[in-house]
């Protein structure tokens, strides 16, 4: 239960750090139990973003931010303590990952 709730899965994870240059990469891609560290200050924030990281607010262009109502209702769902924090990182890993859906659309646009 505490791998489902507290730390990614390997197809998260896989995706995760394919996306995010700033994430280490997985030390071995073809086993199913790889988990990397997780801060214990982040798995609330972590637990947040698993669930509702695909709730992007969309613009003509692409993503333009996520719907804070789904973090508002995970965060009091999972009854939180550290509410603003736990937004804070959450609201940082979305922009972060904006970003990178962005960036390799433009890479995308300017190779073809």
């Amino acid at each position: 239960m505490e791998r489902l709730r507290d730390v990614p899965a390997c197809d998260a994870c896989r995706e995760l750090s394919t996306r995010n240059k700033h994430l280490p990469k997985c030390e071995d891609p073809d086993r199913e139990d790889c988990v990397p560290p997780l801060d214990p200050a982040n798995r609330d924030a972590y637990a947040v973003w698993a669930r509702c990281r695909q709730q992007f607010i969309m613009g003509f262009g692409g993503p333009i931010d996520i719907n804070h109502l789904s973090i508002w209702r995970l965060i009091d769902e999972l009854k939180i303590r550290n509410r603003l924090d736990c937004f804070e990182k959450v609201s940082a890993a979305a922009h972060a990952e904006i970003a990178a859906i962005l960036e390799d659309q433009e890479n995308r646009n300017s190779n073809q």
